[in-house]
């Protein structure tokens, strides 16, 4: 089994950026430095707010859903 995170940022928060995503990760490390996007959209891993939600049966880690401003 491994932990659901929802992992959040408000370092960029403009259009064309990522604010959120639910991420299957071993740990909070592994979560806080899943990069989604890239490092224009998102942020760096200790601006990362990482809550854990729940786990999963999936065996490898990766991002299952982000949320996208667009603009």
């Amino acid at each position: 089994m491994i932990n659901l995170y929802l992992i959040s940022q408000d370092t960029n928060n403009d259009y064309n950026t990522y604010d959120a995503a639910v991420v299957a990760a071993k740990n909070e490390r592994e979560a806080k430095n899943m990069r989604i996007g890239d490092i224009d959209t998102w942020t760096t891993p200790d601006k990362v707010k990482a809550k854990l939600i729940g786990i999963t049966k999936r065996k490898r880690s990766g991002i299952i859903l982000s949320s996208f401003n667009a603009g």
